[in-house]
């Protein structure tokens, strides 16, 4: 279903193409717009974030009271959308449709120099259908200034400016893996490779460094004093990203982080077994 409503709001000549019983082919054009519910939400990937906005309902209280008292608000709240209210809302917008078109342009350009252009053509519509629902009239530039002033968007925007390539790594530093030897318990990737450095030492504790230098190789990855370097198609490393979009194709979104290199294409020796690598500098971990 999310690949379909991806595929609608993409504004290309792409079809969709399927078989049918008869084994003629049958193509498709979608272009729609939709609401979805759901009790958790699961987008893992930047397209759909930039075309899904999400809007969750206030949570009730902790004591039953708390609970039974707001779902009676949104009962009343929700019986508001009958048949009668959807026909006067669609006249309402269609009638004043210049309006909003004149308040979601500026909603865009005030939203767009702030955070980007992706962002305030998706959130220019809604506040633009909202402002319509409070006010009949064009609004000033000022007005739509002093409305997004006073709303909450660094915490959305943030979310959404998080690259895949950053999104990645840091899935990868999270993961927690079994240290043996003396170590001998389980510590996240980020904190093997902090334990790795040098610097981090006093003399009579480099046993234990060099503990977590073969740990790292025998994920598939090393490090020294300035960078990371994490084996290309290697299976351990593989396995650390199981079941997300990053399994086949970690070291392309790697290789995009600031600083990232190949290498030059150099072997390098993990296990016994030779790979090319991706060198990701240190100062993106914060090492």
């Amino acid at each position: 279903m999310v690949e379909l409503f991806r595929q609608a709001s993409s504004e290309t000549n792409a079809q969709i193409v399927k078989g049918s019983a008869g084994g003629q082919a049958m193509s498709f054009m979608p272009r729609f717009m939709g609401i979805v519910s759901a009790i958790n939400v699961n987008l893992p990937f930047e397209a759909d974030k930039n075309r899904f906005t999400t809007l969750e309902l206030t949570r009730a209280g902790q004591s039953d009271k708390d609970s039974h008292d707001h779902f009676k608000v949104m009962k009343k709240r929700f019986s508001m959308l009958s048949k009668d209210f959807v026909h006067r809302f669609y006249s309402r917008v269609f009638a004043r449709w210049d309006v909003l078109i004149h308040n979601k342009e500026l909603f865009m350009d005030e939203i767009s120099s702030r955070y980007s252009a992706r962002f305030g053509q998706q959130y220019s519509a809604l506040m633009a259908g909202y402002s319509l629902l409070e006010s009949d009239r064009k609004l000033t530039a000022d007005e739509i200034k002093y409305i997004v002033d006073h709303t909450d968007l660094e915490g959305k925007s943030q979310e959404l400016a998080e690259s895949d390539e950053l999104s990645c790594l840091s899935h990868l530093m999270s993961k927690k893996v079994h240290v043996n030897g003396s170590i001998n318990e389980d510590m996240t990737i980020f904190e093997i490779i902090d334990g790795a450095q040098p610097k981090k030492y006093y003399p009579g504790m480099e046993s234990k460094q060099g503990e977590y230098l073969k740990v790292l190789k025998r994920f598939g990855m090393k490090t020294d004093l300035d960078s990371l370097y994490v084996a290309s198609s290697h299976v351990e490393v593989t396995n650390l990203f199981k079941g997300t979009k990053w399994m086949a194709s970690y070291d392309k979104s790697l290789r995009r982080i600031n600083g990232a290199t190949n290498d030059d294409n150099k072997p390098h020796k993990f296990s016994g077994v030779t790979k090319k690598v991706v060198k990701i500098p240190l100062s993106n971990l914060e090492v």
